[in-house]
């Protein structure tokens, strides 16, 4: 996965710099009215502090323009990622690393 070309604006575009990933994208045509079924990112990748993460964005009937669906799979990465950083890693046992 970690060949796959990134596309952009999707997990890998909202991922901080110097994170290595590999990701799997999917997307659907839309209806005739203009409905885009799917739109959506899988990815792996690790933090900074050593944590594996798996990160799945799965965007369902929207009639938002490309561009603006792309914009918010980035957007819900850095929230993801930010939140994650924050996050006490937990150590064997289940204490919290400080």
């Amino acid at each position: 996965m970690a060949g796959t070309p990134a596309l952009p604006g999707k997990i890998l575009e909202g991922l901080p710099q110097g994170l290595t990933a590999g990701h799997k994208t999917g997307s659907s045509d839309r209806t005739p009215q203009g409905l885009k079924l799917a739109d959506n990112d899988l990815a792996f990748f690790r933090l900074p502090d050593g944590r594996y993460v798996a990160l799945a964005v799965f965007l369902c009937n929207s009639l938002e323009s490309p561009e603006a669906n792309l914009s918010l799979i980035k957007d819900i990465t850095r929230l993801s990622v930010d939140w994650l950083a924050r996050q006490p890693m937990l150590l064997q046992g289940g204490t919290a690393r400080p």
